[in-house]
């Protein structure tokens, strides 16, 4: 058995073992609590019962007088709320099915309108590669002299101030600052800053 089941395997029978033996404690604490709870629960059950069997005698006649006249206003409600679902359903579906044949038809507009694009795009990008051939063949590049080294304007391999000297030097710019630009060091002791 590799480690990852045996590690499993030991979760599973100390879960197991811890759950089931928690399980039982917690039902040995509860058990007579519970009981006595729900023995309360059930006198008071009768109780209940036999105060809605003393208010139905009481106002059940005026309460079933207000629900008669009520029932005809909520049959009314129950036949209008069908009325409109059905109305609105049917023409949810019509929407729906219009809306379908308005995205079907245009579907196939925009797809052709694309290919006619497409082949536009193309024919434009061959016209101007075709146009711009001959000036390319016929244009002389400069190749460097025999035996000179060109060596690129920016080489990643370089340090940043290495870098920036080979800017300056490409430029026909000084590579170091002047003396006494001027400049005072900020803590006013020795000679300016290079």
């Amino acid at each position: 058995m590799g480690l990852i089941e045996r590690r499993g395997a030991e979760a599973d029978e100390l879960g197991i073992n811890r759950t089931s033996a928690l399980n039982a404690d917690i039902a040995d604490l509860a058990r007579d609590r519970i009981a006595a709870m729900n023995t309360t629960i059930s006198g008071l059950r009768d109780r209940v019962t036999a105060i809605n069997s003393e208010i139905r005698a009481l106002v059940g006649p005026r309460v079933d007088a207000i629900n008669a006249e009520l029932a005809p206003i909520a049959e009314a409600a129950a036949a209008l709320d069908a009325e409109i679902r059905a109305r609105a359903e049917a023409e949810i579906v019509s929407i729906n099915t219009d809306l379908a044949a308005l995205d079907e038809r245009f579907s196939e507009a925009i797809q052709e309108a694309a290919g006619n694009f497409t082949a536009k795009q193309q024919a434009v990008a061959a016209a101007l590669e075709a146009a711009a051939e001959p000036v390319l063949d016929e244009t002389e590049w400069p190749s460097p002299e025999e035996g000179e080294t060109v060596e690129p304007l920016f080489d990643s391999t370089r340090g940043y101030l290495e870098q920036i000297d080979h800017y300056k030097k490409c430029a026909n710019k000084p590579t170091t600052r002047k003396k006494g630009s001027g400049r005072k060091r900020a803590d006013g002791e020795g000679e300016p800053w290079p």
